[in-house]
């Protein structure tokens, strides 16, 4: 199991990956092209970072509403 500081540094190294692929998705070098990882794969990796990062700093429970539909719960 990873650590919170391994999360933490993993979601940083994400979030830089995102940062770069917004800024440049594809490039030419001359010789051959480059494209870079698809967006949507790298957000739905960040938010599982947030999410087990979430878990780690709350002892293992992970926070979360409930929705109520049609009136009070009772």
């Amino acid at each position: 199991m990873a650590t919170l500081e391994q999360l933490q540094e993993e979601l940083t190294k994400a979030k830089a990956a995102r940062e770069s692929i917004l800024n440049a998705q594809e490039y030419n070098t001359g010789e051959y092209s480059v494209r870079k990882a698809d967006l949507r794969v790298l957000n739905n990796h960040i938010r599982e970072l947030e999410t087990r990062i979430a878990i780690l700093k709350n002892k293992g429970r992970l926070n979360h509403g409930q929705a109520i539909f049609g009136g009070q719960r009772g």
